[in-house]
């Protein structure tokens, strides 16, 4: 299992699906953590290629901050306020301006639709 786990660690977005499908193979369906583990894996990296330079939650908050001068356009600053309402705050800093998020949606969830915004795929 190990090797599975470093594997998966080490893997590009799309192959973490076949590294899960291997381990599967091997010892049966993957338990739930496991699921979640290479989901953060997936959107990780993901995130990067967004130019996201950190995701934070704390409670019910999650902050995503970007690299300085990320392509962050008015399309997404738009579907941003229309996901997210008054629940959404700007975030202005000189390491890559960010943006907080309250609600009690689940983390990935939270996080996934904030990127669709961004990339602009669904």
């Amino acid at each position: 299992r190990l090797n599975f786990y470093k594997k998966l660690l080490n893997a590009d977005p799309g192959k973490v699906d076949k590294i899960m499908e291997g381990l599967a193979d091997l010892s049966g369906p993957a338990p739930e953590p496991l699921k979640n583990l290479a989901a953060v894996i997936k959107l990780k990296r993901e995130l990067a290629k967004l130019s996201v330079r950190s995701v934070v939650q704390k409670d019910e908050t999650y902050e995503i901050f970007f690299q300085p001068r990320a392509p962050i356009g008015m399309p997404a600053i738009k579907k941003w306020q229309e996901l997210f309402g008054s629940s959404l705050i700007f975030l202005p800093s000189r390491f890559g301006d960010g943006i907080r998020i309250k609600t009690s949606a689940p983390a990935l969830e939270t996080i996934r639709k904030a990127m669709i915004a961004v990339s602009g795929k669904a």
